[in-house]
């Protein structure tokens, strides 16, 4: 155990005796006990029983585990015992225990010493922040105490700092700092002496020299795009010299609408800031001087982007049945600036089609989704959906239709493919109906003949559709099959024919692949295009990806074949959706789906 660890121990003791505070371990902790502790020649060896499974550390230091049984077994080779020759060992309890090592000799402490041991600091450039430099009296126990006989240079001092967050022990304050912006050009030689809370002292002189003024420099920080109209800073820094600074337009002209502005004179940084009101290109000169009277120029150029207008607005889809939900799009005539656009917006008929008061174009896109929301109607009705932005409006009209009176019913069901290898082959069926689903949407029946093809017991048309989608899953079979889809609804049947074949050699075992992005549960906004990735699968010849609005895939929304083990896609309605991967060879044989993923698409 070091000396500190002594210091430490001295210290509780003496709160536990000053305050009858009494140190006993917490029932839920033991103390450590050592059954063996000795050093030889470089090698360091402690026994002992400790709680069980607990890290076991020396001075601080792990060194070993305790067992199940809680004995424990340090061995170090290479080690160098404290000057006292004594240890403390400790297991995360409360008490940990000091030992005494056997065959170590008891050595004196070195004296303390002051560190850095070069006699040069630096050099430092007039003007310019030094870095922190520190200097440390080692070997020695805080709170220390520090002079200096001499003097820094001009603008620099010794400062012995206040510890970040919690203070830290007394004795761990062994250190000071040189601190400051040297003023003068100039070479200064001084002693800084430093005392111990022991008395113990150590000196050191050292030497500073101060070079001339770094030459003056000016950089622009990265700037947003200009847009007329749209607030906006331009910062730029200045270096070298020596501070405060001074600024300037000497030449040429800001952007109009916007000013050069020093908010602090003390601070290297300056802004052209303001709202341009005037589209182009500008080009100025901007004049740094130093408090020494020294001057750097340097020109810039701006362009300022029009403002953004109000293109057009466009609702998907334009018809549908009160109570349902359509999507609106806006489109600017330029993209949006970085700190995006709003559209104002508003519905002649709120209590029929009802809108957001706006919506929010995303910095350098063009276009924006709303949703627009409908109520039941009892005789067909035509809203004016208006868009306002930029000075410019655009209106567009949304009909919305009573619920039909009549049932819809199938007037087709096609399967493709319709002949598919059992066990790995799939197709995909679609249902068609006569007329827009109604509010709801429409329920169809569907049922398979035999078991080789699987398919969801019903799917439903979503409101002011016509048609819908659905998986058809085999399996193998011994020979050829054919069995015969069935879709029903409205009193209406309809029928498909599905053949099963065997497959003509065993099938690969292709693995699924593995979903890499976008990650599960990610969320976008409607129109917005995304990468869809997943792992190469050796073997596969193309990729069969599926995105669906059921967790079980029982509705197929997109089936897409690809080459690359990658795709990009796109939604313009909100939802949530589920999508997969599967392998498929070049014998058209599919491997095993990957696991699912979800997304959601929303504003």
């Amino acid at each position: 155990m070091g000396f500190h660890t002594m210091v430490a121990r001295s210290l509780a003791a003496v709160a536990a005796a000053s305050f009858g505070i009494a140190l006993s371990p917490s029932p839920a902790f033991a103390d450590v006990t050592v059954s063996r502790a000795e050093f030889d020649r470089g090698n360091l060896r402690i026994e002992g029983r400790a709680i069980a499974g607990r890290t076991i550390t020396v001075d601080t230091v792990a060194m070993a585990s305790s067992e199940g049984d809680g004995d424990f077994r340090v061995s170090r080779t290479g080690y160098t015992p404290p000057a006292d020759c004594t240890v403390a060992v400790d297991d995360g309890s409360l008490r940990p225990v000091t030992v005494t090592l056997t065959g170590c000799t008891v050595t004196a402490p070195p004296p303390p010493a002051m560190l850095p041991d070069t006699p040069e600091i630096g050099p430092f450039n007039v003007g310019a922040q030094v870095p922190t430099t520190v200097i440390n009296l080692s070997n020695a126990v805080g709170p220390t105490t520090w002079s200096v006989t001499g003097a820094l240079p001009d603008g620099l001092s010794l400062v012995v700092p206040e510890p970040a967050g919690r203070p830290s022990p007394p004795e761990n304050q062994t250190y000071a700092e040189i601190r400051g912006i040297p003023t003068t050009v100039q070479t200064s030689t001084f002693t800084i002496r430093a005392t111990d809370a022991n008395g113990l002292m150590a000196t050191r002189t050292y030497t500073i020299r101060v070079n001339p003024a770094l030459a003056l420099d000016i950089t622009p920080q990265a700037w947003p795009q200009l847009s007329a109209g749209e607030t906006a800073n331009l910062w730029f820094t200045g270096g070298g010299g020596l501070r405060p600074y001074r600024w300037l337009v000497s030449a040429g002209d800001l952007p109009p609408g916007m000013t050069l502005i020093q908010d602090d004179p003390s601070s290297d940084v300056v802004r052209v800031a303001g709202t341009p009101t005037t589209s182009g290109t500008f080009t100025w000169t901007l004049r740094l001087t130093d408090a020494q009277g020294a001057t750097v120029e340097r020109p810039f150029s701006a362009s300022v982007a029009p403002a953004s207008s109000l293109s057009s607005v466009a609702i998907s889809p334009a018809r549908v049945t009160g109570g349902s939900s359509a999507t609106g799009t806006v489109t600017l005539s330029s993209p949006a600036p970085a700190a995006g656009a709003e559209v104002a917006l508003s519905s002649s008929d709120p209590a029929i089609a009802e809108v957001n008061v706006r919506v929010f174009v995303s910095g350098a896109s063009t276009t924006g989704t709303f949703p627009i929301s409908t109520a039941a109607v009892t005789s067909t009705t035509t809203v004016t959906i208006t868009a306002s932005h930029g000075g410019a409006t655009r209106s567009t009209t949304l009909t919305v239709e009573p619920a039909s009176t009549s049932p819809v019913t199938v007037s087709s069901l096609t399967l493709t493919p319709s002949a598919v290898t059992g066990g790995s082959g799939t197709s995909t069926g679609t249902v068609t109906l006569d007329g827009e689903a109604p509010s709801g949407g429409a329920l169809v029946g569907v049922t398979s003949s035999g078991p080789a093809a699987t398919v969801p017991a019903t799917v439903t048309v979503p409101a002011g559709t016509t048609s819908v989608t659905f998986a058809v899953g085999t399996l193998a079979v011994a020979a050829p099959t054919t069995l015969t889809i069935t879709a029903t609804t409205g009193g209406t049947t309809r029928t498909a024919t599905l053949t099963v074949s065997p497959p003509t050699t065993v099938p690969p075992n292709l693995p699924a692949p593995t979903l890499l992005s976008p990650a599960n549960e990610a969320r976008w906004a409607p129109g917005a295009s995304r990468t869809f990735d997943w792992t190469d699968v050796s073997g596969a010849a193309t990729y069969l990806v599926q995105v669906s609005t059921s967790s079980a895939f029982t509705t197929i929304q997109l089936e897409r074949p690809v080459t690359a083990s990658q795709t990009s896609l796109s939604f313009g309605t909100q939802g949530t959706r589920f999508w997969r991967v599967r392998a498929v060879d070049s014998a058209g044989r599919a491997g095993a789906w990957s696991a699912t993923r979800s997304f959601r698409v929303k504003n």
